[in-house]
């Protein structure tokens, strides 16, 4: 990923954020480089996919905490 943007600040003219209409085309690119074994380890070491709620909330910052019970917010 890093690579296709650093590729897109090589090639556009143009500096600071992606433009709208110029991201679907830089989506296109990444998606087509992507590994399917890595987006799966991703998806799994977030503990999103399979779904692993106290494993997500595990890796919320503590600022997520209600401070007046010093207990994990609910869902």
């Amino acid at each position: 990923m890093a690579q296709s943007l650093e590729n897109w600040c090589k090639e556009s003219t143009l500096k600071g954020s992606i433009p709208k209409n110029q991201f679907p085309s830089l989506l296109s690119r990444l998606h087509a480089c992507i590994k399917h074994e890595n987006a799966t380890a991703g998806f799994n070491a977030t503990s999103l996919c399979p779904l692993d709620k106290d494993s997500v909330l595990k890796h919320l910052p503590q600022a997520n905490k209600d401070n007046s019970s010093n207990e994990p917010v609910k869902e």
